[in-house]
């Protein structure tokens, strides 16, 4: 059922945005920008200790590899920021942000109150102040293809190809009325719960097979 309704979401969408003509104007009436605030990660390097004798504080940090690409972020993973001075709060996750990876595969990440309080680099962007509309399906709407594909068509770069900060508020949002946002997001929630529980019981399997097979050795 889940897998179903994942699949079903992204159908809607791309189905919304291959159909913008007269007779459907109305399905994309809204941008991004329209309904949210969207700022720039923070910029580490200015923030960071050099020798210990600076530390003030120490944060976890959100980098690419603690960002998973099914749309949660992998605590293990966080790195640890020791910095100079006090971060901002306006570079802190809060319960309802969207955090929005800047570089592919552009996984975007709703924040729930488990993961407040980490700092958010130049890497990602913030999505947040989302008026009159779910933050959590806004969350998995960004994730469907159709939008990834919309991010893969606007970059810029030679190097590393990214998105900007604009790109990410020109993204067209369907009119959709509020309880079938919820009624998705709560089945695109477990379906994720389900994705990131069998994650960590495969790795640990796999640890477990390591340590069987050190014994083995020994």
């Amino acid at each position: 059922m889940t897998k179903f309704c994942c699949k079903l979401v992204d159908k809607h969408v791309e189905l919304l945005y291959n159909t913008r003509d007269n007779d459907n104007k109305e399905a994309f009436e809204l941008k991004l920008k329209e309904i949210a605030n969207v700022q720039s990660g923070l910029v580490i390097a200015r923030k960071k200790a050099l020798a210990e004798s600076q530390i003030i504080k120490s944060y976890f940090q959100l980098n690419l590899t603690s960002v998973s690409k099914d749309g949660y972020i992998i605590k293990e993973a966080l790195d640890v920021l020791n910095a100079k001075e006090i971060i901002s709060d306006d570079y802190l996750t809060r319960e309802g942000d969207i955090v929005v990876r800047l570089t592919a595969p552009y996984t975007a990440v709703y924040i729930e109150k488990k993961n407040e309080g980490i700092v958010v680099s130049s890497n990602f962007c913030l999505v947040r102040n989302v008026q009159s509309y779910s933050k959590e399906f806004l969350g998995y709407f960004l994730n469907c293809n159709a939008v990834k594909k919309y991010f893969s068509s606007n970059t810029q770069g030679s190097t590393i190809m990214n998105i900007s900060n604009a790109v990410v508020e020109e993204i067209l949002i369907p009119t959709m009325d509020i309880k079938t946002q919820e009624w998705y997001s709560k089945i695109l929630k477990l379906q994720i719960r389900k994705i990131e529980i069998s994650e960590k019981i495969s790795e640990c399997e796999s640890r477990l097979l390591k340590q069987l097979l050190k014994k083995i050795e020994e």
